[in-house]
Order: C-alpha cells, then sequence, then structure tokens
C-alpha cells in the first residue's frame, strides 16, 4: 500500500529531529551528569580535608612507627591505646558530621607510605559491619591511589575497583607539627551511592528526553502538513480533472516554487477547458476522428476562427414530411424524423463528414472543413448513395410494420465558402456560409425523393467514380446556366473496356498568390 507524502514527510522529519533531540539531550546530560559528579568528588575530598585536619600528625606518625608495627598490633586491642584512640575519634567525629551533611561515607581510613613500596593502613573506623577492619601495619597495593595524595587534598577522577568493591575515593594529607606529611585519610564513597544521586538527575533527563521526541513528532508533522498541503491540493486537483471536473481551481499561498506550480496547473485546466469546448463544439458536427485531427492540426484553434475554404456541401431532405406531420401526432412525427436523422447522421459521420445542423425536415453536411480529406467531392457523393440505401432499407422496414416510407432528396455543390464558428459566447457553431451553400440548397430543392443531384463542379472531380445522368440546369441568380446530374451509383467497368484514366485534380484554386510588390 502506498504511503502518502504527509506520512514520509513526517516519518523523516520525525525521526531525523527525534535522534538531533535524543542526542542533544545526552550530550546535555552527559555534561550536567559531569558537573554533578565533579560536586560529588568535590564533597567527598572535602570530608577527607576535615578528617586531615582533626588527626593529630605526630600520634599517627606513632602508629606506622616501624618499631611499632613490628610487633604486629591488632585494631581489636588497640581500642584503649592513646594514640590509636585519637585518630579513631577524629575519624568517627567526622563521619557523624558527614552523615548530617548526607554524605554517605561507607569509609573512612588513614594510611601511611610503606618503605618498601605501597601503603600501610594505620586506622580504620568501622563503618560497615558487612567490611573487614584492617589492622595497622596491613599492606595496600601500590598504584591503587593518586601520586599526589601526600602533597594535597584530591579525589579519583573515575570509580576504583579492589577487592572489597567499587569506590569513589577522596584524599587529604596528614600533617605533623612540622608540616610534614605522615600519611594521608582515605573517604570511600560506594559507587551505588553516587549512582543513586545521579538517578534523579538521570529521570529528569529521561523525561526531557521523550518531551523532545513528541515535540520533534509535533513539529515534524506541522512541519510535513506546511510542505504537503499544497501538494495534495495539486493531487486533489488532478483527481479532480480525471473526474471530468475542469471547474476546478488549485489555490496555493505566496510567492515560492508551490504557487508558480499551481499557478501553471491552472492554466493548465484552463487550457484543457478551451481544448474540451472546442473539441465538443465540433463533435456535434463531425466524427470524432475528425474533430481529433483539428485538435491536432498545429492551428487549430485559427480553423474555428474563420478562413475561406473550399468544400462540398450537401442537403438532405426529408419528402412528404410535411404531409405526414399534419397526419399524425407528434410524439410519432418527431420519433420518425428522429430515426431518419440518426440514419442519415451514421452516414454522414462514416464517410467522415460535417453534420453542419438540422433545419426543420432538413440535414445539412459539410466534406473539407474543418479539416480537407483530398477527395471531399467524392465522398460526399458516396455518403448521398449511402443516405439514399439506407432510407431505402428504412422505408422497407416501415412497410412492413404498416408505416407509410418517406423519400428523401439530395443535393450536392462544391465551391469556395467561409468556414469558422458563428454565433455569440452564450451559444455558437461551426458552420460554413456563402453563395456556393445557397447553391447546393437550391440544388437539394429540385431533387426528386430518392434521386442524388450535383452540380458540375462536383461531377468534374467524380465522374471516373460514379455514374450519372444528365438532369438539366440550374440557373442562378446571375443568369449563369449550371448543368446538373443525377448520380445513379458508382462506375462499373464495362467489358473489355479500359478504365479512364482520373484526372488529377487542379490545385490552382487552392494556392493562394501573394499580392504584388509593387
Amino acid at each position: 500500500m502506498a504511503v502518502r507524502l504527509r506520512t514520509r514527510i513526517t516519518l523523516v522529519l520525525g525521526l531525523s529531529m527525534g535522534l538531533i533531540a535524543a542526542t542533544l539531550v545526552a550530550v546535555l546530560y552527559r555534561q550536567v551528569s559531569g558537573v554533578r559528579f565533579d560536586e560529588i568528588r568535590d564533597q567527598v575530598q572535602l570530608v577527607a580535608e576535615r578528617a586531615a585536619r582533626r588527626v593529630d600528625g605526630d600520634a599517627h606518625a606513632r602508629l606506622t612507627d616501624p618499631d611499632f608495627l613490628a610487633a604486629k598490633p591488632r585494631a581489636a586491642e588497640l581500642a584503649e591505646q592513646a594514640d590509636y584512640k585519637s585518630v579513631l575519634d577524629a575519624l568517627w567525629q567526622t563521619y557523624r558530621e558527614s552523615r548530617s551533611r548526607r554524605a554517605h561515607i561507607v569509609n573512612i581510613y588513614t594510611m601511611a607510605p610503606d618503605p618498601a613500596g605501597g601503603w600501610l593502613y594505620a586506622v580504620e573506623a568501622d563503618v560497615d559491619s558487612d567490611l573487614d577492619v584492617y589492622d595497622p601495619g596491613d599492606h595496600y597495593e601500590e598504584g591503587t591511589c593518586p601520586a599526589e595524595v601526600l602533597e594535597r587534598p584530591t579525589a579519583d577522577t573515575e570509580f576504583v575497583t579492589d577487592e572489597d568493591g567499587t569506590w569513589l575515593t577522596g584524599y587529604a594529607p596528614i600533617l605533623d607539627r612540622q608540616g610534614e606529611a605522615v600519611g594521608f585519610v582515605g573517604v570511600d564513597l560506594a559507587r551505588q551511592d553516587v549512582l543513586g544521586r545521579l538517578a534523579p538527575l538521570a529521570q529528569w533527563f529521561v523525561l526531557l528526553g521523550l518531551a523532545g521526541l513528541a515535540a520533534a513528532w509535533g513539529s515534524g508533522w506541522l512541519i510535513s502538513r506546511w510542505i504537503a498541503r499544497p501538494i495534495e491540493a495539486l493531487h486533489c486537483g488532478v483527481r479532480e480533472i480525471e473526474r471530468g471536473n475542469l471547474e476546478h481551481r488549485v489555490c496555493a499561498n505566496g510567492a515560492d516554487e508551490i504557487e508558480v506550480l499551481a499557478g501553471a496547473f491552472n492554466r493548465m485546466v484552463d487550457a484543457i477547458r478551451e481544448r474540451e469546448r472546442i473539441r465538443e463544439t465540433l463533435r456535434r458536427h463531425v466524427s470524432g476522428p475528425i474533430a481529433d485531427k483539428v485538435l491536432a492540426h498545429e492551428n487549430g484553434r485559427g480553423l474555428l476562427e474563420g478562413e475561406r475554404r473550399r468544400v462540398t456541401v450537401l442537403f438532405c431532405d426529408v419528402r412528404g414530411f410535411t404531409t405526414f406531420a399534419e397526419t399524425n401526432p407528434p410524439a410519432e412525427v418527431l420519433r420518425t424524423l428522429n430515426r431518419y436523422f440518426a440514419t442519415i447522421a451514421a452516414c454522414i459521420s462514416q464517410h467522415e463528414g460535417m453534420l453542419d445542423k438540422f433545419i426543420g425536415d432538413n440535414v445539412m453536411a459539410v466534406f473539407g472543413a474543418p479539416v480537407p480529406q483530398g477527395d471531399d467531392p467524392a465522398r460526399a457523393v458516396a455518403c448521398a448513395l449511402k443516405i439514399r440505401e439506407a432510407v431505402t432499407r428504412l422505408n422497407r422496414e416501415r412497410q412492413l410494420a404498416g408505416e407509410p416510407p418517406l423519400g428523401v432528396g439530395i443535393g450536392i455543390h462544391s465551391g469556395v465558402a467561409m468556414a469558422g464558428e458563428v454565433g455569440t459566447d452564450e451559444r455558437s457553431e461551426y458552420t460554413v456560409i456563402g453563395h456556393h451553400v445557397n447553391m447546393a440548397k437550391r440544388v437539394e430543392e429540385i431533387a426528386r425523393a430518392g434521386q442524388v443531384l450535383a452540380t458540375e463542379a462536383v461531377w468534374q472531380e467524380v465522374e471516373d467514380l460514379f455514374d450519372a445522368d444528365g438532369s438539366g440546369v440550374l440557373e442562378t441568380q446571375a443568369g449563369t446556366k449550371l448543368p446538373l446530374y443525377a448520380i445513379r451509383g458508382p462506375r462499373t467497368p464495362r467489358r473489355g473496356s479500359q478504365p479512364k484514366r482520373k484526372k488529377r485534380p487542379s490545385t490552382r484554386r487552392f494556392l493562394k498568390v501573394p499580392p504584388s510588390r509593387n
């Protein structure tokens, strides 16, 4: 199933902005948690400094004297020893003070440097009963304490793991009366306690991250809506055009590319609507293929605006219709007339003529406009013969049904006429007008029922294709006499005779002579 553009834009923007928001929150959390971690380090270091100031440096030096440690004293046995008790009391006092300040110390002790390398335990307060209490002189591995512990107060920059657990430790040097460092105080804070202090901060940042993701998706949806709305409007416009709604307009505010595209789309729809209007105008008069040829013509619109063109005009009148109309009900009259008209129109369309108009019980057809076929007189004559044949079949059917037959008289004439769209903005039609159109009408008026009369202008173009008999003359208003020919049917070659070579029609009348330059 296709995913909508707005959904795709929302997904892309949401994921992109969500990733950016998550990255920013992660970086911000790392910075803030780093600041908070440094605060905890400073707090642990401060506790160590307080304890170091309380410890008697000389007493601590005596507890770590090699001669004293040679006896391997036990912590449990030194509870009442003055130096040990003094240092232990200082540690416990500092511990209790830190507890009141919510510094969750889990271990506090003192150490001194081992002449053999590393460190020696001196005094340890039994803060956590789960941990073993080291005796004075117990060795502590070298390298786990910062090198500057005897120079200045400091703290670990990261958690340190030993056999007892994972810690964050603060250190402060113990000084004797001469200001010499004789050891240091170590204060341990368990890793889980540090993380416990950072947990609320992490929770807040998780909520901040979720809020950022929600804001990112919401912003992505709004932006996608802003981007996709004009595109969806264009898509809707295309769908409306597909449904045939050529009145649909696309509205897009702004001066960006979308607005330009919407304007181009509306202009395209206007062009399609104009094209469809021309097509419908043509289809009322000509067959579909002819209409398509007009529209495909490079000057298709010009064909409708007006031009002089040589055409062949055919008039077909239903004979005896007036009497039939006076003696039959209106519904029967219209039904019969429409049946004859449908038969005649089918023949005109079959020969690619233009059905110009219905005039009462008369039909006017034009061959050669709006697009010439090259053999328009022949098409007109063939169409007339086909009409006569179709009407004969229709009359046989009417006679079998007990209805009276109706004949048709057909007149055909060729000449130059003005072709174009005639009428008003509200109502117009494509037609041909002029003297030669009137002449075709006069020829039709002379034709008897079942007769196809053509003028000499037509006969000269088709005499190699059809047989005809002379049928008198038609006198024009100017006194000119035009010979008429009654078309019998297609020419049938006689046995043993050679068919006449068809004369090439003169093209002189199709040439436009440019005006003189003189």
